[in-house]
């Protein structure tokens, strides 16, 4: 523990609690202060922003041959499967966190209400939740309570 007021839970191990007032409650976990800004590659990170990163930033890939996707493994993957009912592993999408699902094989893909997902938005329009994808079609995918909103495009 670093930091005035600063507090960890009984029992947990490799956590830190770094700042004015900060409180740990898991292991393994890192938590910053009360109503702190991080900045990365900045001296001064932006007042309104709580992440401020000046440069680029990675992210995860995945390629697989699934229906299923688990967004765990990383926020932009890619399926080679032809058709299908698309499904997302329970508890691996976060409210507004945006995803990428990229198809490389045309077909039918029906989009399942799995990971308290009950409504689907989609632009263009996907009747009774229906994709028809061509080969190299990307979906960006936001989940937004229990609905989640894709955009779609085909022919890449």
């Amino acid at each position: 523990m670093i930091g005035y007021g600063t507090s960890a839970a009984a029992g947990i191990s490799n956590a830190t609690a770094l700042g004015y007032n900060a409180s740990v409650t898991s292991s393994n976990s890192l938590v910053l202060g009360n109503g702190v800004n991080v900045g990365i590659g900045t001296t001064a990170p932006a007042a309104n922003a709580k992440l401020d990163v000046s440069g680029q930033i990675k992210g995860g890939f995945l390629a697989h041959s699934s229906l299923n996707t688990n967004w765990a493994s990383g926020n932009i993957q890619s399926t080679s499967v032809a058709a299908g009912t698309l499904t997302f592993t329970t508890g691996s999408m976060y409210d507004g966190a945006s995803y990428v699902l990229i198809l490389t094989s045309a077909g039918t893909f029906t989009l399942s209400t799995a990971d308290d997902i009950t409504t689907w938005r989609c632009l263009p329009a996907c009747a009774s939740n229906q994709i028809t994808a061509s080969d190299h079609t990307i979906l960006t995918i936001i989940k937004a309570g229990t609905t989640g909103y894709v955009s779609w495009a085909a022919g890449y």
